[in-house]
């Protein structure tokens, strides 16, 4: 990561102001009318905007979504990853690879049964590893070490969730502190908390790097 430091970073877009895109700093999207048909629709979900913008997405990338529901993040992630690998970790497996069927690239898509503590993926594979939502984070000290295994030597974490879910502490979902100093905990570097809306709609996005040494 480019941080090296660890900050709360607020950008409250309004969604018709905001400026993040998806072919912003040189990562267009490689268009056409199968992509388009798959991706599209979830261009809608802010978060989507947004984590894919901070990943970074390259075309050797081999990104992890934990946890990853029906597929929709990591089909959006192909459009990108033209050469890389493309995991899903999912304890919904059947519904998944359904859910999946359609995408124009599904031989690409890597499904993979597992839960958010127990990640069916090699130590230090990934490049890049996002988690959206908090609700099967039934051991979040447990997935926070996950996710730093398997992300290699200067791989970038995104962890986005709705702003008053986006804490672990059962006394105040809503405080994201805990979570942060359980990323630093981990050995995480450059640990962010960012902060968007979407009209009335607030998220959090929790960003961090595993560090390259």
């Amino acid at each position: 990561m480019s941080h090296s430091h660890d900050h709360d970073h607020d950008q409250n877009h309004n969604h018709e102001h905001e400026h993040i895109h998806h072919h912003s700093h040189g990562h267009e999207v490689p268009w056409s009318d199968a992509v388009a048909q798959w991706f599209e629709p979830g261009w809608n979900d802010p978060q989507m905007r947004w984590v894919t913008h901070a990943a970074e997405l390259a075309a050797d990338d081999v990104v992890v979504d934990v946890d990853c529901g029906d597929g929709r993040w990591l089909g959006a992630a192909a459009a990108w990853v033209v050469r890389g690998q493309l995991i899903g970790v999912t304890p919904t497996i059947a519904a998944s690879r359904a859910a999946v069927a359609g995408h124009p690239d599904v031989a690409r898509l890597d499904l993979r049964f597992g839960s958010t503590s127990v990640l069916p993926v090699a130590d230090g594979v990934a490049t890049v590893a996002w988690s959206i939502g908090l609700s099967r984070w039934q051991d979040p000290a447990a997935s926070v070490a996950e996710l730093h295994r398997i992300l290699r030597p200067g791989g970038r974490l995104m962890i986005a969730a709705e702003a008053e879910a986006c804490g672990i502490a059962p006394s105040d979902p809503a405080d994201p502190a805990p979570l942060k100093a359980l990323l630093r905990a981990a050995g995480f570097r450059g640990v962010e908390v960012r902060r968007y809306r979407d009209g009335a709609q607030r998220y959090v996005m929790f960003v961090a790097g595993r560090s390259r040494v």
